[in-house]
């Protein structure tokens, strides 16, 4: 066989062999390279995402609520 075996290690945790592992590998060294300020930012940036998606899905929620009580209310009358 030329060259050295790989470690037993690498292949069980599955870090390095596979598409999934070089994610995590590339991911990992990304975090630990970024200042925790801008993480605090991220995280921040998340949450507000979040939020404003909560909003405009109540917004759009309660709009279609009032416009099926409207033509409901228009439909019984008889138009």
């Amino acid at each position: 066989m030329s060259g050295s075996p790989e470690p037993e290690s690498r292949h069980r945790n599955g870090n390095g062999s596979g598409k999934g592992g070089v994610i995590a590998s590339v991911s990992e060294k990304l975090i630990r390279a970024l200042p925790p300020a801008f993480l605090l930012l991220a995280l921040l940036n998340v949450l507000f995402l979040g939020a404003f998606y909560w909003f405009i899905d109540g917004r759009a929620r309660h709009t279609a609520e009032v416009l099926n009580q409207l033509l409901t209310a228009c439909l019984t009358k008889g138009g």
